[in-house]
């Protein structure tokens, strides 16, 4: 019997070394497997054998079914190619992949996707690093521009002092032959020197600024999604998470989310919730968002925000400590605090960084 041609490219796709799946799409935007070519089982280790003619919701937890439906489904109603990021936690655990779904139509009836995944997880590792390592970097630089300015004006005054004396002493000085005159213009010309060497210590101090990432629409509920997929894969917390685009640093968003995420699912009783707002104030637009749990929270209203949420009364703690993601903030300006109002109901960390919200979101709010 002949082979049928679907039945053929699939056998094609086999041969294609980059990890490629296909859907199935049935009435009432219903999606079933019908393909993992061998590259995509031997990242993601999941088997085609496994897979077919089930839904995501039928081999995968939970949370991580429900986020890449919305993935299907979106590619399902755009009626259009559609690419974005994701992190999930498959056999071979937690990837980040790129990937592009693109409709597969008979007619203009759309009967299944195909979706083409790039394994990015090195490079999302990198960036985050590199965010960090950016930030200890700014750091360190605004710690040296302070020192350097302050040095500068400490010895800025005295040779100034000095050159001012050696033009008062050289009016009117009366050349004698023995060489003094030669001395004090060559004490003004080390004077002059000086001064001019510090200015260019100045701009030289300056010139060490770091350029952090530009600002990139971002999708709040999608990173959200994919993180609560892998940290509370079996929905055992109530998360709500806001279903909103900002721009912002999205590297530095990412990291800090998946920290206090982390940490609130963590400690939590049975909820957490993400809130964005916007503020604009003179020095330009901002984010705020909270992350907060219904834990225990923290031991004291004292308690600082460079150390750990979630200490117990005995000084143990539990939780990580948020010099990090406060490093993270504070070098793009922002600030980190922890809302004293939630303590006794939880814990509720805020972080502000500059950003907005994308014109849908302002407009739904």
């Amino acid at each position: 019997m002949p082979m049928s041609a679907f039945t053929y490219s699939e056998e094609i796709l086999d041969s294609v070394e980059v990890p490629i799946f296909v859907l199935d799409v049935l009435p009432g935007e219903i999606f079933r497997f019908r393909k993992l070519n061998s590259s995509h089982e031997k990242l993601s280790g999941l088997k085609n054998e496994e897979v077919f003619g089930k839904s995501p919701h039928d081999f995968l937890p939970e949370r991580t079914a429900d986020t890449i439906t919305k993935n299907y489904l979106a590619c399902l109603r755009r009626n259009a190619a559609y690419t974005y990021e994701e992190n999930i936690d498959l056999a071979t655990g937690p990837k980040w992949w790129q990937t592009t779904l693109s409709p597969i139509r008979a007619g203009n009836v759309i009967t299944g996707i195909i979706g083409i995944a790039t394994d990015i997880t090195e490079f999302k590792e990198t960036q985050f690093k590199q965010a960090e390592s950016n930030s200890k970097i700014k750091a360190l630089n605004d710690d040296l521009a302070l020192f350097t300015s302050t040095a500068a004006h400490d010895l800025r005054g005295p040779l100034r002092q000095i050159r001012l004396m050696v033009e008062m002493i050289g009016e009117g000085f009366e050349d004698l032959g023995d060489g003094k005159k030669e001395l004090l213009e060559k004490a003004g010309d080390m004077t002059e020197k000086a001064l001019s060497q510090i200015d260019d210590m100045l701009s030289y101090a300056r010139s060490l600024t770091l350029d952090l990432a530009p600002h990139q629409t971002v999708d709040v509920h999608h990173i959200c999604s994919d993180l609560v997929a892998i940290l509370d894969p079996l929905s055992r917390k109530s998360v709500t998470i806001p279903a909103c685009q900002v721009t912002t640093d999205k590297a530095a968003l990412q990291i800090v989310l998946r920290n206090l995420l982390d940490n609130a699912i963590k400690f939590s009783n049975s909820y957490v919730a993400v809130t964005v707002e916007e503020l604009t104030d003179s020095d330009g637009e901002w984010l705020v968002i909270k992350v907060s749990d219904d834990g225990k929270g923290f031991a004291s209203k004292d308690h600082p925000i460079g150390s750990a949420p979630h200490s117990d009364p005995q000084g143990a703690v539990h939780g990580f400590g948020l010099a990090a993601v406060q490093q993270l903030v504070e070098v793009r300006g922002g600030t980190v605090w922890i809302d004293d109002s939630k303590v006794d109901d939880g814990a509720t960390i805020c972080f502000q960084i500059p950003g907005e919200l994308v014109d849908s979101a302002k407009q739904s709010g």
